[in-house]
């Protein structure tokens, strides 16, 4: 079966809302009032480990799809597994260095004991500088993972799985 990364997602979105839905219904149905009956506790249960099966099953495919599909981040060729354990720390750097472009100059750190003032180790243009380096690194893998889970491959795991279930 042929799958992209997104119907992936949202195959895994659809199965663990399932899940948590037949949690729920597990539990309601261990006690219930006399002719009220929904579902045996038995039933609720199948239901339940059938959602945590194909959750598992897309969660192996998606590994197996991010290992295989190809994206170029800034001229650097990288497997979308790659670039989705990248893209977190690629924002991180972007927020910290917009941030320190955001400190006032005239904001000073003194120890009272000496009076010996902080004086910044980077100006405030270079941090922003550095922010906008930092930001279009971080769109770069945002684009380059959009695009790598717009591809479609084929998986043959995913021959039980309805995807659109």
């Amino acid at each position: 079966m042929k799958a992209t990364g997104n119907q992936l997602q949202q195959a895994l979105r659809s199965q663990q809302e399932r899940k948590v839905f037949a949690e729920s219904r597990f539990i309601a149905s261990l006690r219930v009032f006399p002719g009220e009956e929904d579902g045996s506790p038995e039933e609720r249960m199948a239901e339940l480990q059938d959602a945590e099966h194909k959750i598992s099953v897309l969660q192996a495919a998606q590994t197996v799809f991010n290992c295989r599909v190809r994206v170029e981040v800034l001229g650097q060729g990288m497997s979308l597994l790659d670039a989705v354990k990248r893209v977190g720390a690629a924002g991180r750097v972007e927020t910290l260095w917009r941030d320190a472009a955001k400190e006032p100059l005239s904001y000073e750190r003194t120890r009272v004991r000496d009076h010996v003032i902080q004086v910044r180790t980077v100006t405030r243009d270079r941090c922003a500088e550095l922010a906008r380096e930092a930001s279009r690194r971080a769109r770069a893998f945002r684009a380059a993972i959009q695009a790598g889970n717009a591809t479609s491959i084929e998986l043959e795991m995913l021959k039980d799985i309805d995807l659109d279930e």
